[in-house]
């Protein structure tokens, strides 16, 4: 017997001298297998960022040059406008707008749709005398130009004279003696597309290995106009980023030749990871070659490192590493035998409320709790998984139909959302709940989990305790943008922003008259973010009501306290504030709990939110008047407004944009544009501030125009309300100037 127990003992130790090694090998090749492809998969997300970030740029490039181009035609339409229809001095004004603004092939009025002026003439002879609306074979974008009475863009297309261009109509409606509107004709403006190309950097990327293709979409039908390479199927990480031209839409592609280098870097990590592996295997082999009473130590720490790297030591349920590998197996399962399967991702809602208010301890054993839970309502070949935090996930197989996906949602939100007895208190938590189907969203472990992710949270977005089914449109909200929106409801809660105040001097006085309140975020661990950095986010999450809801109190009560019953706080509306049927509401009992007039305050709202509904922007503002408050129309000259369009709006105040003052003293067009912009709101009764005025040049030149106001760093930056009441005793105690 002894002599069989010893046998078998020399048996089993020579059967774990083979198998255990190959364990410990399989085990080292997995982790870092799953390292490597965390880590290939956080490089193609950078690429993808970085080219974001360059279609955005030569998007942006693009549209800017366009609206450049375009605006000469409002110069135009103005004078027109001004000089009701008498052309004057057309080829002097056209040459100034010609050589100012740049990257323009011509300039061209048409009364009647019928072309009687262009600059330069020279090789365009043949166009004098064209009747745009019956013989041009883009008259239908001039007709929509009338019926809309908008700028409308025609082309690319293939000129007579060679090359491509691009053509903006702009209508021109005048008053006869009666006082009728009638059609006077075009001021349209001719660019040709090199032209537009060169002012980017398309054609330096292209030398670097990326590729570009430029299209527009007509009757649902892409025509592409530009590009670089035949092909751009074979580019990788291509990113798309629409531009907005008037009447239309334009597409810009980018993308970037294969990096085979990364391939062979790749290659060489796996190659590590297979020699990290083989050394691990020799350690384990001569581990277990030790004596018998160290063996079993090792088998214990074994054991012990397998739990910890596959199983959530909290709730005893499978970790993220270990759902991963067991996401992928079903995946490939699911594809050979033709069936289909689900992903649940699982966020508790409040969460952080509960482990705030009773302790990390009772936040815990409610995690316990809640992971016994989603066993208890999965079926046994189901997989349930905390993944983090307080985020679980449960992955279904074999299921037939997504409705089958959904009764097993229901029955968690039922499970869950029962009461939990923690120590003395009772709680009720509710999740919400993304579903992700495979193969019909994908079969892709990572791009599965980020589906079934953004799913979450739309469940979330939609008053949570429910579930929602991905949609590939959710795609468009990047894991930044989650993260930040994340912080903003944090910023919220935690009131973690801060008001700046500009001042705004009377050029004729040199008085402050008013104060520009200017938002700031103080980011626990960014510091002091500027609103570029994050009011974007705040409009598309809706967060900008109740952030725009703060500085507009803020604003009125901060102003209350400076004691200034003549000062006047610039406060700005976004868009969607704009449209918040609350607006009134939330603007009346700001100015009664701070206890001011209607007058002391003034909203800015900017051209381009004004433009999308001009109707009911006028009855917006009209009942905003109704209250004593002024109306500042904010960034004016970026838009595509009109003087007749203006001069309808019950207005106060007209703010050039900074972009126009910015290069004042050295481009010839921007003066021009700001002394038309001023001259135009002088002629209207309103108010004009100049917005950006950093040196005293600038402000000699807008002071020359007769500008009304100016604001910017020569004056002073923004600056708390400490700073502020400084600022203003010191003015108070110079001579005000007549």
């Amino acid at each position: 017997m002894t002599n069989t127990f010893k046998a078998n003992v020399v048996h089993n130790n020579a059967l774990r001298l083979r198998i255990l090694p190959f364990i410990a090998f399989l085990i080292t090749l997995l982790v870092g297998l799953v390292i490597v492809n965390n880590y290939h998969s956080l490089w193609e997300k950078e690429q993808s960022m970085l080219m974001s970030e360059l279609v955005g740029s030569q998007a942006s490039t693009i549209q800017r040059h366009l609206s450049r181009s375009f605006s000469s035609t409002y110069i135009l339409k103005s004078l027109i406008e001004i000089d009701n229809g008498d052309v004057k001095n057309f080829n002097s004004y056209a040459k100034n707008i010609f050589n100012s603004i740049g990257s323009i092939t011509n300039l061209q009025l048409a009364p009647n749709g019928i072309v009687e002026h262009i600059y330069p003439l020279a090789g365009h002879e043949k166009a004098i005398g064209h009747n745009i609306l019956k013989d041009d074979k883009r008259r239908d974008e001039a007709a929509l130009a009338i019926t809309n009475r908008e700028l409308t863009l025609a082309g690319p297309f293939q000129l007579v004279q060679g090359g491509t261009a691009v053509i903006g109509r702009n209508p021109i409606f005048l008053k006869n003696a009666a006082g009728e509107e009638y059609f006077w004709g075009f001021a349209s403006v001719l660019t040709y597309l090199d032209d537009l190309l060169s002012a980017t950097d398309l054609n330096t990327l292209k030398s670097k290995g990326y590729q570009y293709q430029l299209s527009n979409t007509t009757n649902e039908t892409e025509n592409i106009f530009a590009q670089s390479h035949e092909n751009m199927g074979a580019a990788e990480t291509i990113v798309k980023k629409t531009i907005e031209v008037p009447n239309g839409k334009w597409l810009l592609c980018m993308g970037r030749e294969p990096q085979p280098w990364h391939h062979i870097a790749l290659g060489l990590q796996i190659l590590l990871v297979v020699c990290l592996s083989v050394l691990v295997t020799y350690i384990t082999y001569a581990l277990l070659r030790r004596p018998i009473r160290l063996q079993q130590l090792v088998d214990q720490k074994t054991d012990a490192l397998h739990k910890l790297a596959f199983y959530d030591p909290l709730t005893k349920l499978c970790n993220r590493r270990l759902f991963n590998d067991l996401l992928t197996r079903m995946i490939a399962t699911t594809e050979r035998d033709g069936k289909r399967m689900a992903l649940l991702y699982l966020d508790l809602d409040d969460f952080k409320r509960i482990n705030d208010s009773l302790g990390h301890e009772s936040g815990d054993q409610l995690l316990k709790i809640i992971g016994e839970r989603l066993s208890s309502v999965v079926r046994k070949s189901d997989i349930v998984a905390r993944i983090g935090g307080d985020e679980f996930c449960a992955l279904l197989p074999n299921i037939q139909t997504g409705v089958n996906a959904a009764h097993v949602a229901e029955k968690i939100l039922e499970a869950i959302e029962k009461p939990v007895k923690l120590g003395t208190h009772s709680v009720r938590v509710t999740p919400s709940i993304g579903i992700t189907l495979a193969p019909d969203d994908g079969t892709d472990s990572i791009q599965l989990l980020k589906n079934a992710d953004l799913a979450m949270y739309s469940a979330k977005e939609n008053n949570r305790n429910n579930y929602q089914f991905f949609e590939h449109k959710l795609n468009t909200n990047t894991l930044e943008r989650l993260i930040l929106e994340r912080e903003l409801s944090q910023a919220v809660e935690k009131n973690e922003f801060v008001l700046h105040f500009q001042p705004q001097v009377c050029l004729l006085t040199q008085q402050t008259k008013g104060i520009e309140a200017l938002v700031r975020w103080q980011h626990p661990s960014k510091g002091l973010l500027p609103p570029g950095d994050f009011i974007q986010f705040a409009e598309d999450s809706r967060l900008i009501i109740p952030i725009g809801t703060w500085v507009l109190e803020q604003a009125c009560k901060q102003l209350k306290q400076l004691d200034q019953p003549n000062l006047i706080v610039s406060v700005n509306l976004s868009p969607r504030q704009f449209s918040d049927p609350n607006l009134l509401t939330t603007i009346k009992a700001a100015l009664t709990n701070a206890g001011i007039e209607g007058h002391q305050l003034e909203l800015e709202i900017t051209e381009t939110a004004l433009m999308k509904n001009m109707a009911n922007a006028i009855q917006i503002l009209k009942q905003i008047k109704a209250l004593g408050i002024l109306i500042a129309i904010d960034d004016f000259g970026t838009g595509y407004s009109s003087l007749s369009q203006l001069k309808n709006l019950p207005a106060d105040t007209l703010k050039i944009d900074r972009e126009f003052i910015k290069d004042i003293t050295e481009r010839e067009d921007n003066k021009v544009i700001t002394e038309v912009i001023i001259g135009m709101g002088h002629k209207l009764g309103l108010t004009v501030i100049a917005e950006g005025i950093e040196t005293e040049e600038q402000l000699k030149i807008i002071t020359q125009m007769k500008c009304d106001m100016a604001q910017g760093y020569f004056f002073s930056k923004p600056i708390n309300l400490e700073a502020l009441n400084n600022y203003l005793s010191e003015k108070q105690k110079k001579p005000c100037l007549s």
